[in-house]
């Protein structure tokens, strides 16, 4: 059933053209940065510095590093769709370009801004893989934020 909901949201918000589209991609955009750096000031809030020693668990070595920065790379795939709108753009070829560089500087720094919060507040052993912020702010007794987390 909401799947339905979500394939008639979809609709009206196609019919109604790209003005409606644009405007809601905007809102969601902002939405999730809010989210985004709401979670980076609370887990810095409860930075301690004796988290991150050492600064490479022995169970993750430089193999882990590794595949945790091929997995960040993956992330940053959306970044095609970007070129083939660029022909939408009144100065594609200056446009274009800045919108690529901005994109992969503001999303590669918040996902390194993330992880370093994530790790500084709970020993990394004691995260959960699947929902890290959740299971940390649930270590840390913040309900609230891990409500919020879990919900965005």
């Amino acid at each position: 059933y909401p799947a339905v909901l979500l394939v008639l949201f979809c609709t009206l918000l196609l019919a109604n053209g790209t003005r409606a589209s644009k405007v809601f991609t905007n809102v969601s955009t902002a939405v999730k940065l809010a989210l985004i750096l709401f979670m980076i000031t609370t887990a810095l809030a409860a930075f301690d510095v004796q988290n991150l020693q050492p600064f490479i668990p022995e169970e993750f070595g430089l193999a882990g590093v590794l595949r945790g920065a091929t997995d960040s790379f993956f992330g940053f795939l959306g970044f095609d769709t970007v070129c083939a709108l660029a022909t939408e753009t009144k100065d594609a070829r200056r446009v274009a370009p800045m919108a690529l560089f901005l994109g992969l500087l503001v999303s590669g720094g918040l996902t390194c801004l993330a992880g370093f919060a994530l790790v500084s507040c709970v020993p990394a052993p004691a995260l959960d893989p699947s929902a890290g912020f959740v299971s940390a702010f649930e270590r840390l007794q913040l309900e609230l934020p891990a409500r919020l987390v879990a919900a965005g």
